[in-house]
């Protein structure tokens, strides 16, 4: 299943019909030859070295996104459904680099402003989205490219004026290591995007509870709740999600200095409500803390007047050339811009994150790579999300 939306029109148009897609919970398989050079000969070209101003320290100092209500937000109102859209997204090529400015088609801000990554130390860095600092939000990261390396976000703050995501990446084996990866931002919606985003604070406290509202939104002003039913195991109901057409696109980030995988582990166990499996680097189940951001009728980051796609291993023209391996294209989007993200779906020891992308013609080749603990590729299902 894939949806594609033209700019401006406000109308999703589906490719393919709906019958003949996986039904929630209901993942089916891959198969087919694949690219040759698996998606990775038109991956987006390295922007050149650029200035920046530093952002706060190491994996030490600097604030997170605690709640004002005592860690679970009880008293705060469910945040408005019309909350203005802020917005920003940036592929992160050089992973060395001790500063540089985001250039090319690779990123975007909504408020016109720049964006800058520093490399704090080994695997640890600061995006900077200048211009888009609030008290709120929420951001996501994941590693890029051809390795089995992961990342998480150790936090998000706001610094005057702007707004620093700080990363965290790792080897399989858990040594930190600097990494390629993408990384976003987003408070509220506009366009018609159906949105929902939270902040799940509370790893090992069982129980129900509903996340901070200045970390969770949800496009129908209905409250998001999160429940730990079973070590790593967490039920997530996202009001955007009920009663909503397929398809639809997850994304799950693990938060703090962690060495944790969270993925989408069931989705629609029951209206509105699915599963999140977190897993240490062993593959076993581990309580964490993350965040999740659902989408359908937009992107990722909470616009619908930008084209976007949402698909899923499922979806048309899917093809796997080698273990783990998936070439997803996009007929429709075939220019060499924007960005993408994936999250892997299922009760398996799986992650998965995007390997490059890059246009022939009219479409847009997306790769997804997934593995397993030890970095051994692995199949897998996943959820994926492209924005211009």
């Amino acid at each position: 299943m894939r949806r594609i939306v033209l700019a401006g029109a406000l109308v999703a148009v589906l490719v393919g019909g709906l019958a003949a897609c996986g039904k929630k919970g209901d993942p089916g398989a891959g198969g087919g030859p694949g690219d040759p050079n698996q998606g990775l000969g038109n991956a987006p070209t390295q922007s050149p070295a650029g200035g920046g101003a530093p952002g706060p320290g190491g994996p030490g100092g600097g604030a997170s996104p605690t709640p004002t209500g005592g860690g679970g937000g009880g008293g705060n109102p469910t945040p408005p459904p019309l909350l203005a859209n802020k917005s920003g997204y940036v592929w992160a090529s050089q992973s060395g680099a001790a500063s540089y400015s985001a250039t090319g088609n690779y990123w975007f801000n909504s408020s016109g402003g720049g964006i800058t990554i520093t490399r704090t130390s080994t695997g640890s860095y600061t995006v900077r989205f200048e211009g888009l600092g609030d008290s709120g939000g929420i951001a996501h990261a994941q590693a890029y490219g051809n390795t089995a390396n992961f990342c998480t976000v150790f936090n998000w703050l706001k610094n005057g004026a702007n707004e620093d995501v700080r990363v965290k990446c790792y080897a399989a084996n858990t040594t930190e290591a600097d990494t390629q990866f993408v990384a976003s931002f987003t408070v509220g919606s506009q366009g018609g995007a159906n949105i929902s985003y939270l902040w799940a604070d509370r790893a090992g406290t069982p129980g129900k509870y509903t996340p901070d509202g200045d970390y969770r939104y949800d496009t129908t002003g209905n409250a998001s709740t999160v429940e730990r039913v079973a070590a790593g195991k967490y039920r997530v109901y996202v009001p955007a999600s009920v009663d909503t057409p397929d398809p639809e696109t997850f994304q799950v980030t693990a938060y703090g200095p962690v060495t944790i995988h969270c993925k989408m582990g069931v989705i629609g166990v029951a209206a509105g409500t699915h599963e999140v499996h977190c897993r240490d680097a062993t593959g076993a189940l581990f309580d964490a803390r993350f965040a999740l951001t659902y989408a359908t009728a937009g992107s990722m980051i909470g616009r619908g007047d930008r084209r976007f796609g949402n698909f899923t291993r499922t979806s048309d023209g899917v093809t796997s050339g080698a273990v783990g391996v998936y070439l997803v294209p996009a007929p429709e989007l075939g220019q060499n811009r924007g960005q993408v993200v994936v999250t892997a779906v299922g009760a398996t020891t799986a992650y998965c994150h995007t390997g490059g992308w890059g246009a022939s013609g009219t479409t847009l080749n997306m790769t997804v790579r997934c593995y397993g603990p030890g970095g051994v590729a692995v199949n897998s299902d996943f959820n994926l999300g492209v924005t211009w």
